[in-house]
């Protein structure tokens, strides 16, 4: 009984201790993937398709609420943004990137906006400087093309943070709620 209980513990605490990581990876002309990996678990999530034919938009039956009751929901919403902010802070400082690659090409069909395309680029990758800096080994170009009629961007960004952080956090929150509940 005793070797049970402690192979049930220690499977607990490994997989508590084992990353979730969670993978976004975006190439032109191919459909967005977005995978999580636990372990040995791997679940991939594509996007959904679009409806071929869309129905189209019945008028709802029901009234209008009263304002009361969406008063009472900003105050609920409000009540739990102080424990979400909270919650997000030790979510980040538990979060880390593995991988980040980013490739941008401008194109705007047209010479000109395609060089104020790629300034506006490098513009903006010159205000996420502070952000990379916390990344292991960021790997962000933006090039320029000419003939592009439109911009192209490779993605590929990798995520994990342990369960056991995410318990942390949810524990946390949960008490904070319970807490300002009572």
């Amino acid at each position: 009984m005793v070797f049970w209980v402690s192979a049930v513990a220690l499977a607990l605490a490994g997989a508590l201790v084992t990353r979730l990581r969670l993978t976004l990876i975006a190439r032109p002309g191919r459909e967005v993937l977005l995978r999580l990996r636990w372990g040995l678990l791997v679940f991939r999530f594509l996007p959904p398709r679009a409806a071929a034919g869309r129905r189209k938009a019945s008028k709802s039956r029901r009234r209008a609420k009263p304002p009361s009751k969406t008063q009472k929901r900003t105050a609920d919403v409000r009540a739990l943004l102080k424990p979400a902010r909270e919650g997000a802070r030790l979510l980040l400082r538990g979060l880390r990137v593995d991988r980040f690659y980013c490739h941008v090409v401008a194109g705007a069909g047209d010479a000109a906006r395609a060089a104020l395309l790629y300034g506006s680029l490098h513009a903006a990758l010159g205000l996420a400087a502070p952000i990379l800096a916390r990344v292991k080994r960021p790997n962000v170009t933006v090039g320029l093309d000419y003939n592009l009629p439109y911009p192209r961007v490779y993605l590929l960004a990798s995520v994990s943070v342990r369960p056991i952080v995410l318990l942390r956090v949810a524990l946390r929150v949960l008490r904070r709620r319970a807490a300002g509940a009572v």
